[in-house]
């Protein structure tokens, strides 16, 4: 059960660093480095949640009950209901961006036949 419970705090050490490399992606705004912050982000989620439902098994398995297993239970699923803000944040940056691109696009080429029509 040792190693169940370290690898779940290794993955909640690394969703805190995330936490912090998120921010510093968003304040850069590239696209790319965001989508793959967003990816990266998602694995480690499930990563940790799955480190979680495996300490939780041994526990059930073990007959482990300190009273503390629903606190404890509750406390990482907060933590990973924070990363999923997170995960919208990311999401909604990447879908307005898109969405920015595809009105520009749409903009340059109203321009374009407004150009065109006018040379006729």
């Amino acid at each position: 059960m040792e190693n169940a419970e370290s690898a779940l705090k290794t993955k909640l050490k690394q969703l805190e660093k995330a936490e912090v490399k998120t921010d510093q992606v968003l304040k850069g705004g590239k696209q790319s480095t965001i989508q793959r912050q967003l990816t990266n982000l998602k694995k480690l989620v499930t990563e940790a949640d799955n480190a979680r439902r495996a300490v939780e098994a041994l526990k059930l398995e073990a007959k482990v009950s300190d009273g503390e297993d629903s606190k404890w239970n509750d406390a990482i699923s907060v933590k990973l209901g924070e990363e999923d803000s997170y995960i919208k944040t990311l999401e909604e940056w990447l879908a307005n961006g898109k969405m920015e691109a595809e009105n520009q696009e749409r903009e340059e080429k109203m321009q374009f036949e407004i150009n065109f029509t006018r040379r006729r």
